[in-house]
């Protein structure tokens, strides 16, 4: 059975691993994470005797996408087993959920066979949900050995994977045919998961989870204005605020050129930054350092700044923050330099006038449908993201617009959430 294959790979992967990993566990030890959920072991609070569901987002973009759902779930009798895969998204929703009694976090336990069924032997789950393309064949092998249905929400896929399951689509068949229900992130996953064999019964597609954010973390006028004083954009001013949202390798360059030519024509400008890695930060600091402008490092900060004129905030998870002390967003890895982009969509959720590069192929159908609603503007090359930000920067009219169209956006997509949570309701609440 290629499950067993499988396993051996994933064994000599651990021969390999575990030593790094033993020494990450005993740091965050003290920190009193869970770490013994990666083997497994869940230490579960009390349930009541009610439907179990095990839900797994593995970033912090995959676990805010879901929380719309999960507040509409947890006013149920339900127990919530959490998983994700790192650190940062961990203590995100530690913060989020300390308080609710029925709501488990843990990390997702590495998937290897006595692993996974320990977990499953302790979790117990009446269904799972997977979030985006995390699908991983022996916690699909354990799901189909116990019979749990499971689904996978706001499906994705790249542009590669998907040219690799063309290749190879004993692949693709096999790992989803371990799914009850798939719901699709996009008309463009949608169609083709259909090309590559699906059974058409079982897939859906009703708009994508992140254009549910907003409701969740709006900020109030006060918020705006003590997170604008804190990174030392002055409350109040003209000041226009770009940004570089979850930016790649080459793409400060061009945010540092665009603000380089407004501050030159006596435009108050500011920008932040939020690179997709923060520890990428020694890359590009060399070329801050060089514009003679003053900065901030938000990991390095004492207090707040009397002024400032770019802002670094390299931290996870509060991008959202940022999208909305800001007027113009730079979408990353959009650039000439990468290939794929980012999610656009919250960008559109919290106003900010959007800009991409060339590079959108994981987000093509939602790249086009902006830019056919005039609420985004894609650019062909590097040079003319520079002009097209720094004209946008200047034309309030402008701005206006590309936000409007963005709301109009938003506004007309399907609840996705909802639909989502009829379908648990259906199959576990009722």
């Amino acid at each position: 059975m290629l499950i067993w294959l499988y396993r051996v790979l994933v064994a000599g992967y651990l021969v390999v691993v575990t030593p790094y990993w033993v020494v990450q566990g005993l740091r965050n030890w003290s920190k009193k994470m869970p770490v013994f959920t990666r083997l497994g072991i869940f230490l579960l609070g009390k349930k009541k005797d009610c439907p179990v569901l095990w839900l797994h987002a593995a970033s912090v973009g995959e676990a805010q996408s879901v929380s719309s759902l999960l507040s509409r779930l947890l006013k149920n009798n339900i127990h919530v087993v959490f998983t994700v895969q790192n650190i940062h998204t961990y203590n995100l929703l530690s913060k989020q959920y300390a308080k609710v009694s029925n709501v488990d976090l843990g990390f997702f336990p590495i998937d290897f066979w006595i692993f996974s069924r320990i977990a499953w032997q302790t979790i117990r789950p009446d269904l799972v949900i997977l979030v985006d393309s995390e699908l991983w064949p022996e916690h699909l092998y354990q799901a189909k050995k116990r019979k749990a249905p499971v689904w996978l929400i706001n499906q994705r896929h790249s542009e590669r994977t998907y040219q690799r399951f063309e290749r190879y689509p004993q692949i693709f068949l096999g790992l989803y045919a371990g799914l009850s229900k798939v719901w699709c992130g996009s008309k463009k996953d949608y169609n083709q998961v259909m090309k590559l064999g699906i059974d058409e019964s079982k897939c859906y597609y009703h708009g994508n989870l992140k254009c549910m954010q907003k409701s969740k973390a709006v900020l109030t006028h006060v918020q705006k204005d003590a997170l604008r004083a804190e990174i030392g954009f002055s409350i109040g001013s003209a000041s226009i605020v770009l940004l570089a949202a979850s930016s790649w390798p080459g793409e400060e360059e061009i945010l540092l050129e665009v603000i380089s030519r407004l501050l030159n024509k006596g435009i108050d400008a500011k920008l932040i930054i939020v690179p997709r890695h923060p520890k990428r930060l020694q890359e590009f600091l060399p070329q801050i350092k060089k514009t003679g402008l003053s900065y901030e490092i938000r990991s390095q900060a004492k207090g707040k700044v009397e002024s400032n004129c770019i802002y670094i905030a390299d931290t996870y998870g509060e991008l959202e923050s940022f999208y909305q002390v800001s007027d113009v967003a730079f979408i990353g890895k959009s650039s000439m330099r990468q290939h794929g982009g980012q999610n656009p969509v919250e960008a559109c959720a919290y106003g900010c006038a959007i800009v991409f590069g060339p590079n959108m192929q994981n987000f093509q159908d939602i790249a086009n449908e902006l830019v056919q609603s005039e609420a985004a503007i894609q650019v062909s090359s590097n040079d003319e993201a520079i002009l097209v930000l720094e004209k946008v920067a200047q034309q309030g009219y402008r701005r206006k617009n590309l936000v409007k169209n963005a709301k109009k956006w938003i506004e007309n997509m399907p609840d996705t959430a909802l639909e989502i949570y009829k379908h648990i309701k259906a199959e576990i609440l009722l």
